[in-house]
């Protein structure tokens, strides 16, 4: 079979690993769930709680194209992988440092950590787009829905083992804040592992691209919206995926005050969301490579939709029903996963791929904060009105997807 022939390639196998480890640590770590839950515990506000997925998101973004106008100058991007790495690792060790030394002073540890998230984001950020290159010079264009499915297939898996972790350590004799601690600095330690095996891939030498300035590609965006319809739809589609996510950060908040579920149920929310990758990655793979990443998209966007409607539609008398929520955002956000991807690296041109991945990431830098947002319009009108509002995005998101070219 092709996934076995492919795991005999270093190259193939080495990046496979990689999102194995990272998508296991993103399980313990999950901001929306697990570290909204901390800060929950810790009298947040609906627009700090906002603010932690934005950060995390934002501050990926906001560098790329930054980035963009040096790397291409560089016939290898890995070494910049590395360097950052190094720092995200830091970042993580200090996050749960922050959450067992500063217990006794509320505010400054959600400062403290806010600015742990951010710092580590931004690394990432930095990380992202050279990561994206060296992909798309050690993967070829075929087998990327392979690529992606067979990481998020074994990543599932383990992340649902870390569901099972933290529903453990939250039973454990641990008392608040310690076994978030413990869980922080166990999600640290496999994230490093997992940037480790990432850095063993042998990247290739590519001819270089002359250093551009960074304001100069910034004048330049409206003329690349206006030339390239197909960067442009596509810009608009994820934008309203994003301000569909506005509900993302408040579906355990909403399960934790409205519902009164009790914090030990965080895990099996994780358990949910872990559990459902694996099949849903068979799915999406066989979607992907049979019928292209659009179709995956417009699909993925259908199911994101469902989730805010069961939210509201869930009584308080059955949480059980609330598991769904997760099922469906988890279901969806794999497709996403798989797809966003593949179809950024389809649409742009080779010789310019780097300023094509800076441009269109920078600009959702500002489309994640849509969160913080929603902290806001949860504390004016509850959490029902962002929910109404995430559905209606959703259903504009698959409006604009049907318009994106379909061989990409």
């Amino acid at each position: 079979m092709l996934w076995r022939q492919r795991m005999r390639e270093n190259n193939f196998k080495f990046g496979v690993f990689n999102g194995w480890l990272v998508l296991m640590a993103d399980g313990l770590m999950n901001p929306s769930i697990v570290i909204a839950a901390f800060a929950t515990q810790l009298g947040a506000s609906n627009l700090t709680i906002g603010l932690i997925p934005a950060l995390s998101a934002g501050m990926w973004f906001l560098p790329q194209l930054y980035v963009a106008s040096i790397v291409r100058s560089y016939p290898r991007k890995l070494p910049v992988y590395n360097k950052m790495a190094n720092i995200r690792t830091i970042m993580y060790m200090c996050l749960a440092l922050t959450s067992f030394l500063f217990i006794g002073q509320p505010t400054l540890l959600l400062a403290l950590f806010l600015l742990c998230i951010a710092g580590s984001s931004l690394a990432a950020g930095i990380t992202g787009l050279p990561w994206l290159e060296v992909v798309s010079k050690i993967i070829p264009q075929q087998e990327r829905p392979l690529f992606f499915g067979m990481r998020n297939l074994g990543g599932g898996i383990l992340a649902f083992g870390a569901g099972i972790l933290v529903r453990f350590i939250m039973d454990s004799d641990l008392a608040f804040p310690y076994n978030y601690s413990l869980i922080f600095f166990l999600g640290g330690l496999i994230y490093t592992a997992g940037y480790a095996v990432f850095g063993r891939v042998q990247e290739p030498d590519e001819p270089v691209q002359p250093r551009t300035n960074v304001f100069e590609d910034i004048r330049n965006i409206p003329n690349m919206l206006r030339k390239d319809p197909d960067m442009r739809r596509f810009l608009v589609a994820r934008a309203l995926v994003a301000i569909g996510g506005i509900a993302e950060p408040f579906f355990a908040v909403y399960a934790l005050k409205n519902l009164h579920i009790e914090p030990t149920f965080i895990g099996y929310f994780l358990m949910v969301i872990a559990g459902v990758v694996p099949l849903s990655n068979l799915f999406w793979t066989w979607i992907g490579t049979d019928k292209g990443s659009r179709r995956v998209m417009r699909i993925a966007t259908s199911i994101a939709l469902l989730a805010p409607i069961v939210a509201l539609l869930t009584p308080p008398d059955k949480p059980a029903m609330y598991l769904l929520v997760f099922m469906l955002y988890s279901m969806a956000q794999q497709g996403y996963g798989l797809a966003f991807g593949s179809y950024t690296l389809n649409i742009s041109p080779a010789h310019d791929r780097s300023r094509y991945l800076g441009t269109m990431n920078t600009l959702m830098a500002f489309m994640v904060f849509a969160p913080a947002a929603g902290g806001l319009l949860a504390d004016q009108s509850g959490y029902r009105a962002v929910f109404f509002v995430s559905i209606g995005a959703f259903v504009l998101a698959w409006l604009f997807l049907s318009k994106l070219r379909k061989d990409a």
